[in-house]
């Protein structure tokens, strides 16, 4: 094992900013909170971070605060600056984010009056915590800013109404949006509160006496100083630790959580592109641990503004959360096991009403429910015309095929890399009853649709849609060539299904083992055409036809990458595959975080780790490596910008994390390292191997 000074990692690659970039906000979170700040250190400029009409990428967002089934940010605090204050007014303004500490310190002049900010989010309760010191007034504040409403097309979308409870430990205000109620409570010794308007409000003051020891830290001779902590809940929450207290905390949390996982060092690498990916793979690790470890899963876009209006889609669940077991912390999925856990009744309830058996995972799901109250059901395997569909409410590509296995494939990493025998006991109900509801659709395939790859290219007459989401009957789309991928999913499947029996054997469930067995054996993958394994919505990989649909995503690929070798794909016949993706995969509109980590993962199981490293990073400056652009960046605060609609896409950074770790570590059988080269030294602790 090798072993990485992580923290002269963390210090390489800790963000410095000096001047706004309206794309890159950083932010501060704890997995169940976060906020995206701006110059400040808070969120005193919103409107120099658009996104889009009136609305701004600086939020605060909680993973339970998705009211009517979407998320939305739960108000601004900013610094209580003179009128008139504008963001290109801003002077010797310096901002750093310390990611062993999780400390976020801001540094700037307006008008007349320097500033010095800490902020960040506790690691122990929902609140955000700020020290703030000046010179040059003796009136220092926040500015509180609330919803004033919901927007009006929710269900229950009405005004909204705050109500300031004071109490002996500062105030309590309860925000309502209609039916939706939350709290914050508000500390800040020695400060008061200030009302400008319904839902505006300044928490400040000027403090007597002289300025504490931390303000030295942070400016000398401070002539105004406060601390607070904005703690924010669904209920009344408690009275707040002290300021130093949440500081402690933070830091040692942090602190432990950069030491328990895996570790990437590539400063001994000479190549240009080495100090670049080291970067993503260090910000990576911070932005998944702040915006999906709490304990309701997260859309695509974390805890960010760009998830506002959002479903959670279970479709990327493997792309967002696996490398969380593969980067050596595996407890950290805990809160997402637990969701489909506590949902598996709702699962089999969904499988029931659709004429299955086991448990069924929509593609997308409401944070409280799998599916909404206003989807019509049910549909079933013999009557047509009560095959319910969903609502304008519900996404119609509710079940296409990816989601199927996730759940397989995540509780296979924790038994791998966690507590192994109490942790897959508890873990036993959910992958056994997903595997009984693929292996009842393997079953049910024809030998007509097994010989396509178990993929059904016309929707039958009577019967099941089996592996086919195209199947109007079975609520998906209605157009063929916008269906799952048959190359992938066949193997994905059959993985799935061999993964699952290995699970009945350890539980003690050994008569379900040869059923599944049997099921996965059926399974095959689609004939090459021309050479190339075929791929849903586009001509034969490879080769001159119509373009990749819209969104469309070189799935086909992962079926021996993010797939491990089943038995079930020629990897002559993938190699040409992927030679075919990259020459004839339109790169300059692929937008979709998770493309180019597909790509890596199947170019290093088939031992091309160049086309891996070109996948991920885009074209090395030197001749005669053309593809492919470099694609949508990552920008300075870490995230993957995937366009203006899609400003976060945390599918960018954990599949990153999800490839890089392959590279690195490797997996069952792998020679060390695969996907480093000797152009690429590196020091790679604690990365566990996949599948």
């Amino acid at each position: 094992m090798d072993h990485v000074n992580r923290l002269a990692l963390l210090r390489r690659h800790s963000p410095q900013v000096r001047a706004i970039d309206p794309r890159s906000p950083l932010q501060i979170g704890n997995g169940s909170l976060a906020a995206s700040v701006d110059l400040t250190g808070l969120q005193t400029f919103p409107g120099a971070y658009p996104a889009g009409p009136d609305a701004t990428l600086l939020s605060t967002m909680a993973d339970w605060g998705c009211f009517e089934g979407r998320p939305t940010s739960l108000g601004r605090v900013g610094l209580d600056l003179a009128a008139g204050s504008r963001p290109d007014g801003l002077g010797q303004t310096e901002q750093g984010l310390d990611l062993s500490l999780g400390l976020l310190v801001s540094r700037f002049v307006s008008g007349r009056v320097r500033h010095a900010v800490h902020s960040l989010v506790d690691s122990r309760s929902d609140a955000l915590v700020v020290r703030l010191a000046q010179i040059g007034s003796d009136r220092v504040g926040l500015r509180l800013t609330l919803p004033p409403r919901l927007p009006a097309a929710w269900p229950n979308g009405g005004r909204a109404r705050s109500t300031v409870l004071p109490d002996a430990a500062g105030w309590l205000i309860e925000h309502a949006l209609g039916d939706v109620v939350y709290w914050l409570r508000l500390t800040a010794p020695g400060c008061d509160l200030v009302r400008l308007g319904p839902h505006d409000f300044v928490l400040g003051g000027v403090v007597e006496g002289p300025a504490p020891p931390w303000t030295d830290g942070v400016l000398p001779r401070a002539s105004g100083w406060l601390q607070a902590v904005v703690a924010f809940a669904s209920q009344p929450p408690p009275p707040a630790r002290p300021v130093e207290d949440c500081l402690a905390m933070t830091a040692l949390d942090w602190r432990s959580y950069w030491n328990s996982g895996g570790a990437l060092d590539l400063s001994d690498s000479d190549h240009p592109q080495a100090a670049e990916l080291e970067r993503r793979v260090v910000l990576s690790q911070y932005l998944v641990r702040i915006n999906q470890t709490g304990r309701v899963p997260v859309s695509p876009g974390g805890l960010t503004q760009a998830a506002t209006g959002r479903p959670i889609d279970l479709t990327t669940h493997v792309w967002q959360y696996a490398n969380l077991a593969q980067w050596g912390r595996p407890e950290l999925l805990d809160g997402l096991l637990d969701w489909y856990g506590n949902r598996l009744d709702q699962a089999r309830e969904l499988a029931g009403r659709s004429g299955w058996e086991g448990a069924l995972w929509p593609a997308t799901a409401q944070p409280y429910r799998l599916l909404d109250q206003s989807w019509a059901g049910p549909w079933d395997r013999t009557d047509r015309p009560a095959r319910g569909r969903p609502t304008s409410s519900q996404p119609d590509d509710w079940a296409t095929g990816w989601e199927a296995v996730n759940p397989i494939y995540l509780a296979e990493l924790v038994h791998r890399n966690g507590p192994a025998l109490e942790r897959s006991r508890a873990l036993g109900p959910l992958v056994l009853a997903t595997a009984a509801h693929l292996a009842a659709r393997v079953e049910a395939l024809t030998a007509d649709q097994l010989a396509a790859g178990g993929w059904p290219r016309s929707e039958p007459a009577v019967g099941p849609a089996a592996l086919d989401p195209a199947d109007p009957a079975a609520g998906g789309p209605a157009d063929p060539t916008a269906a799952d991928d048959p190359t992938f999913t066949a193997a994905w499947w059959r993985w799935g299904l061999n993964c699952a029996a290995d699970w009945a054997d350890r539980l003690g469930r050994a008569d379900l083992a040869p059923a599944w067995r049997a099921a996965a054996d059926r399974l095959r993958a689609p004939a090459p055409v021309m050479g190339v394994y075929p791929s849903a919505g586009w001509g034969p990989s490879g080769c001159p036809g119509p373009g990749p649909r819209p969104g469309g995503h070189p799935l086909h690929l992962g079926a021996l990458g993010l797939v491990p070798r089943c038995g079930l794909i020629d990897e002559s016949v993938m190699t040409a595959t992927l030679d075919g993706v990259l020459d004839h995969w339109p790169w300059a509109t692929a937008r979709a975080g998770w493309d180019r980590p597909l790509v890596a993962l199947t170019a290093t199981r088939l031992h091309r780790p160049d086309l891996a490293w070109r996948a991920m990073l885009g074209p090395v400056p030197a001749p005669g490596l053309p593809w492919p652009p470099a694609g949508p960046p990552y920008l300075p605060n870490g995230h993957h910008w995937g366009g203006t609609d899609r400003p976060a896409d945390l599918t960018g950074n954990g599949g990153l994390l999800l490839a890089v770790g392959l590279m690195a570590a490797g997996w069952d059988g792998s020679e060390a390292r695969p996907g480093f080269s000797l152009a690429w030294p590196a020091l790679a602790d604690r990365i566990a191997r996949l599948p």
